[in-house]
């Protein structure tokens, strides 16, 4: 989890949801990782979701993704191998999802606990840090809001190699057409692991037909 003591906000930046991108934005609210006390201006960020028993007063920002979506992306970072200099896919996308590792990491459970009051959903992500509530539109934040988030310079998730780079949506080159990597038997396990996700967040259960 990561603290700010100067806008008393706890960010969930969860895995494989655009974390990096929003990290561009609240280094500049002294967000630090709680578990490292380390601020995330200079150091990494924390991928937990939890609060500390003192800042249970504090608002929660969570990121959010569509579990189809966020699937695919950790077999994108799990599945990318270098040998010899050079990226090699290990597995499929199916068989990755069929061999029970991992598709997600159950932070459903947290919502419930926690409760958290905003969300940034991957899918609106530039829109939605716009409208944070301590978001102030200082020159600097919003170039890096331009530069960084509006251009996603983190397109190949977590593959930091053209080679691994996911096929793009044809209508935005930014994003990865996710949903050619789909069929129904592949959707209808994802569903059935985390059908409680898609219920707190509003997606639908038939998002990953094109």
């Amino acid at each position: 989890m990561n603290i700010s003591e100067k806008v008393k906000h706890v960010w969930w930046a969860s895995m494989r949801c655009g974390s990096r991108s929003v990290s561009d934005i609240m280094k500049f609210y002294d967000f630090y990782n709680y578990e490292t006390k380390q601020d995330i201006y200079h150091h990494p960020f924390s991928h937990s979701c939890q609060v500390p028993p003192e800042f249970l007063d504090y608002k929660i920002v969570m990121q959010v993704r569509n579990p189809y979506s966020r699937a695919l992306s950790y077999w994108h970072l799990y599945s990318w191998k270098e040998i010899d200099g050079k990226l090699f896919i290990t597995e499929s996308f199916e068989d990755y999802v069929f061999s029970n590792k991992n598709i997600t990491d159950y932070y459903e459970n947290n919502i419930l606990q926690y409760k958290p009051y905003y969300f940034i959903k991957y899918e609106t992500l530039s829109e939605d840090i716009l409208k944070l509530p301590f978001l102030q539109k200082q020159e600097d934040i919003i170039e890096n809001y331009k530069s960084r988030i509006l251009n996603n310079v983190y397109i190949n998730e977590g593959v930091e190699a053209l080679e691994g780079a996911l096929k793009r949506d044809k209508k935005d080159s930014r994003y990865a057409d996710w949903k050619s990597y789909f069929n129904q038997k592949i959707a209808g396990y994802i569903y059935e692991k985390c059908a409680m996700q898609f219920e707190l967040l509003n997606y639908d259960k038939n998002s990953w037909k094109t």
